[in-house]
């Protein structure tokens, strides 16, 4: 009889949560093959795919993609794997979960969408390829806010700019 791949530690945490927080794509694969569950949760409501996406592993994100993760997942307070890796800004795992179909105007428990958490870290580059994917600019969150009185307030110019440029085109 081999390890248990589903035992937690004292944070909920499986072996495939912790290949994924370290990025170790190969016993990523490993554990799922020998069928660790992709969906299980930790103490803070954590898959493995947001734990991935949270760190910026995009080959063990693309593993897990591929393995059928689902990327509606949130955690305790109601982050997805795409938010997650917004607010990190982690350009191509931003970039796979958008093409693996993720919603982008998904909100967070506070009503906020993947825009919105770029605006605020105001990281340009993935403010660019959410509104390429269609990502609506005057989604407000649960105090109002949009995506450009967020970059506002953080005092990002260029993002600014780049929202106010892509509500005149529309």
């Amino acid at each position: 009889m081999g390890a248990d791949t589903e035992k937690k530690d004292y944070t909920g945490q499986t072996p495939l949560m912790w290949a994924s927080f370290a990025g170790h794509a190969s016993v990523v694969r490993l554990l799922l093959l020998a069928g660790a569950d992709i969906e299980a949760k930790d103490n803070n409501g954590m898959t493995s795919l947001i734990i991935s996406s949270l760190q910026g592993y995009s080959d063990v994100v693309h593993i897990l993609l591929t393995e059928g993760a689902n990327m509606k997942a949130r955690e305790k307070r109601g982050l997805t794997p795409l938010m997650v890796a917004v607010m990190q800004t982690h350009e191509e795992v931003v970039r796979q979960l958008i093409l693996s179909g993720a919603d982008i105007e998904e909100k967070s428990a506070s009503g906020q969408t993947p825009l919105m958490f770029a605006s605020y870290v105001g990281h340009v580059p993935i403010i660019r390829l959410l509104l390429l994917a269609g990502a609506a600019t005057q989604a407000r969150d649960n105090q109002g806010m949009t995506a450009l009185m967020i970059a506002s307030e953080a005092g990002h110019q260029e993002v600014v700019n780049i929202l106010k440029e892509s509500e005149n085109k529309k």
